[in-house]
């Protein structure tokens, strides 16, 4: 019997091992004028560095791709493979050699003159000289530009300069029409954005960006951003850009410098690349959440040492093609997840990133197709029922939208986007009321994981005092604790309850307080001995845990707590409230 092992020689070289996997992954940050507080363009560099980069890089810390690569997928991704890794880790473990020079690879680093190509011209912002005081600093800068003609624009690329002090920039570009602004150079070039209101309006005004009737100019929403780690981006020829009038201003609105020990001088430019054709494609960004199109949910306060969650919804009214995910948080920032859901029910992952790292803040770019027009339709049960679902209406309370209009409320089960028609609380109880007196079941989804809902006990309350109601054990089965047993005196002996106002309502939704938890049906309307009224609640949980034949009471102050939305016909809706619709 013969035994052969193969045994591994580690001959590795800076030169011809480790150079290469820094040129691709690492100076392009870490070289002269780089986003990187050092360069590691040559050995004695990387050398000198080799036990901060062995730490890195075997923590996965660097380089950095904070989004999970488990999640989704990205063009451009910058990670190090396990083999890179071991390269590395091994190179270090026996000297850090550096290796025969003729190895080494023709670049070490690839100088940053543009991250997209050769521009067909660049343009320079004012210089800012920023304080030394280690603290953040924002301004709006502007930017004239003056053209011999109006251009088509594939591109624009925000290079921050030489001491490399902005965090970000988000960059509009003011379009003046010809005859509507004699000149754009002659207002103010920076704005100091901490500073009172009253001053900040006058030097806004100083500024000069409205045409010279005083009217505002077009303006294009994001010709140019910058955000730490991000590079700029070209789309192919026809997708994206926009045109550029001969007169313009590009307004950095809103440029943040982050804190330095010592005052510097920032130096910034623009690189502009032009196309000869209009877009056939034109791109849009919409922003969500904070000045944005869709609200925060609850609203963005986190109270001291606590951590909080908050989501923000959209509905897409139309097949579009998503280009790039771009997240953005500030330093409180834990965690960042966004998906889309297709008509059909199935999640499309857009970008999740487990750990937020405030420094690193990229355009991740990639194409979804989300689409609004492929939806199958479930209407075998309706059928069998003969329910003309277009005769039924989905009714709802909150002020976080206009009253009598349609809205899609913004809860985690509402798949399918559908729409509530808003009226206020005082009117939604009286729809419900009247609804099930004049013979109408009513379709309710509410909160039911509340210490005042006891399906044991057949009750849904708003005490006075919840201090006194109590839970004991769990029900996973049916939401948390809806389920589980409860005790308080007041599930024996009425008692007195809140009272419910919109504000209240409001506050419990927008505080994750009152969540969408369950579907239910009212059937009738009951009045306790002290003249209480109660909806009677049929719940399809069984009879085996509850005394009513599976059938519960909601007091009036919960419903008007915890109604998420209902369902009712809409011939049980006012008359005056059915032409509203």
């Amino acid at each position: 019997m013969l035994l052969f092992a193969c045994i591994h020689k580690n001959t590795y070289t800076y030169t011809k091992d480790i150079a290469p996997i820094l040129l691709e992954n690492c100076t392009p940050c870490h070289q002269p004028d780089g986003a990187a507080p050092f360069s590691l363009i040559n050995f004695n560099q990387v050398n000198r560095k080799k036990n901060t980069i062995l730490e890195v890089t075997q923590s996965g810390l660097m380089p950095p791709w904070p989004a999970d690569r488990n999640y989704t997928h990205f063009i451009g991704e910058k990670y190090l493979s396990e083999k890179n890794k071991r390269i590395i880790k091994e190179w270090i473990e026996i000297g850090a050699p550096e290796g025969n020079p003729s190895d080494l690879p023709k670049n070490t680093y690839l100088p940053i003159k543009s991250f997209i190509g050769e521009p067909d011209t660049t343009l320079w912002f004012d210089s800012i000289y920023i304080e030394g005081n280690s603290q953040d600093h924002f301004y709006i800068a502007t930017l004239p530009i003056e053209l011999p003609e109006k251009k088509y624009v594939r591109a624009m690329e925000f290079l921050p300069g030489k001491n490399n002090l902005v965090h970000h920039m988000n960059g509009r570009l003011l379009n003046y029409e010809n005859g509507q602004k004699v000149s754009v150079s002659e207002g103010a070039r920076l704005l100091d954005l901490e500073i009172n209101e009253q001053e900040y309006i006058n030097q806004f005004n100083q500024l000069k960006l409205a045409n010279d009737d005083g009217s505002r100019p077009q303006q294009i929403n994001s010709a140019v951003n910058y955000l730490p780690g991000s590079t700029g981006q070209i789309y192919p020829e026809g997708i994206g850009g926009f045109t550029i009038n001969s007169k313009s201003i590009l307004l950095a609105d809103d440029i943040h410098f982050g804190p330095i020990p010592k005052g510097k001088w920032s130096h910034n430019k623009v690189h502009v690349f032009f196309s000869d054709f209009a877009p056939k494609r034109p791109i849009n960004e919409v922003m969500m959440g904070t000045n944005g199109v869709s609200k925060i949910i609850p609203p963005l306060v986190i109270p001291p040492h606590q951590i909080t969650s908050h989501t923000s919804f959209l509905e897409i009214p139309e097949d579009i093609s998503v280009l790039t995910v771009n997240p953005h948080m500030h330093l409180l920032g834990k965690s960042f997840k966004s998906f889309a859901i297709d008509p059909s029910g199935d999640t499309i992952r857009l970008i999740s990133i487990p750990k937020w790292d405030f420094r690193w803040q990229k355009f991740h770019l990639k194409s979804w197709k989300l689409a609004t027009n492929h939806c199958q339709k479930y209407d075998s049960f309706a059928t069998s029922l003969e329910l003309n679902m277009d005769d039924y209406v989905v009714v709802t309370s909150f002020t976080h939208h206009p009253f009598y209009e349609h809205f899609v409320i913004e809860v985690p089960d509402n798949w399918i986007w559908a729409r509530a028609f808003n009226v206020p609380l005082e009117e939604m109880m009286q729809i419900q009321k009247d609804a099930v007196m004049n013979g109408y079941s009513i379709g309710w989804a509410a909160d039911v994981s509340e210490k005042g809902f006891s399906f044991r006990d057949g009750l849904a309350i708003v005490p006075e005092d919840e201090s006194k109601l109590k839970s004991s054990g769990k029900d996973d089965k049916h939401f948390n604790n809806a389920g589980s047993k409860k005790e308080g005196t007041q599930f024996d002996t009425p008692g007195p309850e809140k009272t419910i106002t919109q504000s209240m309502r409001q506050e419990a939704f927008d505080n994750y307080l009152t969540t969408d938890d369950h579907g239910m049906h009212f059937t009738g309307l009951v009045t306790d001995q002290n003249g209480s009224e109660y909806f009677i609640v049929k719940n399809s949980w069984g009879t085996d845990y509850n005394d009513c034949d599976g059938y519960f009471y909601a007091s009036m102050p919960y419903v008007a707590l915890k109604t998420i939305n209902f369902m009712v016909h809409k011939d049980a809706l006012p008359k005056d409230l059915r032409k509203k619709l």
